[in-house]
């Protein structure tokens, strides 16, 4: 697994056409807020997902690896 940064663009992500909102979460690893927030996101996730809402998480701090991500989302069972 690599580890890169780069900007991204609101075009570089999987968007569902079908999605009648997206909700766009920043979130990091090491802050213990997101991490609260994290949860309480994904149990609105799974309330909404079905009506039309898409989730999209996004790390932005550059010490947040692939891999910390990873672990971020099994941990919380974050799905999104």
């Amino acid at each position: 697994v690599s580890n890169f940064a780069r900007v991204a663009t609101l075009d570089d992500f999987p968007w569902n056409p079908d999605s009648s909102m997206h909700v766009l979460c920043f979130l990091g690893c090491e802050c213990p807020v997101a991490r609260w927030y994290a949860v309480q996101l994904e149990a609105l996730n799974a309330n909404f997902a079905s009506k039309g809402v898409q989730w999209v998480g996004i790390f932005s701090k550059p010490h947040d690896f692939l891999e910390d991500i990873e672990s971020f989302g099994k941990e919380l069972q974050i799905s999104f």
